[in-house]
């Protein structure tokens, strides 16, 4: 794939479809076209992809997110209040870190019941109310469930609402101007929480329906970390974490079966821990390629011995805690050690590496 192409392909992911174009024609604050100031420069297409994969999505297109979030999200809750089920919701994801890649990105939507359980035994400082109705947490969360299955196949009878997943119900088209995923969940106060008293310590526990069981995960944690760290790097961690899901995106179709297995979660808790190798001017942008491509060799080398030791930035699990996840990690290697090979050709032709490195840490180029 020439870099016109992958440009092309760039640009049409950052865009809304055509169809949400149309829908979006009379609202004058939904932009139907963005000439995106990466596309305008005078440079390369190799340049203007690396540095155009770098970039936020467009602010309204996120903020459209939000909004269709939220509107599914109160709906259902109304809804769920009326036949005796109070909840709350949060966001989680690509949207809220601000790493998403498309303009019209899916919304992942935690829908959290009101009744919660916590680590025993508890804070000296704190004081929970057993319910003494004597159900149990597992059906209230069934009930959640199956309740809002039923409810928004009701409120949304143009909307396609597919109920067979085990730990979400997935919502598209319809009246909908964004995938919306509603995932099912309730509060657990760990003894972190209790003292801190900051959703980052928070867990939520997540319903599988198919198991009739919950699991425990730290989407505020992780959301927590990336954002301290990409604070201290100057945006850097996300630009990193944007280039490496567009590279993902674009990559060739020999090594797509591999990097199906390498979520948008790992790929960011993987950035996580370039940490000072983030440090670099923001007109260097395209030095950290070069960063990037050195990190991802050094842990996939000896079959991923180092990137086997990373734990994910909230401490829930090693990021590459399977075969299938390292090998989706080596094929992002490969796909990032071309882009970056071709990036150096462009900028310092005929030269070796090491002299083409220091021209592409030496060159600015201002967005």
């Amino acid at each position: 794939m020439n870099y016109d192409t992958k440009l092309g392909n760039l640009n049409s992911r950052r865009s809304l479809p055509q169809l949400l174009q149309k829908a979006h024609a009379l609202d004058g604050g939904v932009p139907q076209s963005i000439q995106e100031s990466y596309s305008i420069l005078n440079e390369s297409s190799v340049i203007k992809y690396v540095l155009g994969s770098m970039q936020p999505v467009n602010q309204r297109y996120t903020e459209i997110c939000f909004e269709e979030g939220d509107r599914v999200a109160s709906s259902l809750k109304q809804s769920l209040k009326q036949n005796g089920i109070n909840s709350f919701h949060e966001f989680q994801g690509s949207v809220p870190l601000d790493i998403h890649i498309k303009g019209a990105s899916d919304v992942d939507v935690l829908l959290i019941h009101s009744y919660l359980t916590w680590e025993r035994p508890t804070a000296s400082h704190k004081s929970y109310t057993p319910s003494s109705e004597g159900i149990s947490m597992i059906t209230r969360m069934h009930e959640l469930r199956i309740q809002s299955e039923r409810i928004l196949k009701s409120y949304f009878p143009a909307v396609y609402v597919d109920v067979t997943g085990a730990k979400s119900i997935a919502m598209e088209g319809g009246s909908l101007q964004r995938k919306i995923d509603i995932v099912p969940s309730h509060w657990h106060d760990t003894l972190d929480y209790q003292h801190s008293n900051e959703i980052k310590d928070r867990e939520v526990r997540i319903y599988n329906k198919d198991k009739r069981e919950t699991f425990g995960n730290w989407p505020f944690k992780h959301i927590h970390q990336i954002n301290q760290r990409d604070r201290i790097y100057s945006g850097n961690l996300k630009k990193v974490c944007r280039l490496l899901k567009n590279i993902k995106a674009d990559a060739s179709s020999s090594r797509v079966k591999f990097l199906k297995n390498l979520s948008s979660y790992d790929i960011a808790s993987l950035a996580y821990h370039m940490d000072r190798h983030l440090s670099m001017p923001s007109y260097y942008d395209l030095g950290l390629l070069g960063r990037v491509n050195d990190f991802m060799i050094e842990i996939c080398s000896n079959d991923c011995e180092l990137g086997k030791q990373f734990l994910t930035p909230d401490g829930s699990r090693l990021i590459l805690d399977n075969m299938e996840r390292q090998a989706g990690a080596m094929a992002l290697t490969l796909e990032i050690n071309s882009v970056y090979k071709d990036l150096l050709q462009d900028i310092a032709p005929g030269l070796n590496e090491s002299v083409g490195r220091k021209h592409l840490n030496t060159r600015p180029v201002y967005i």
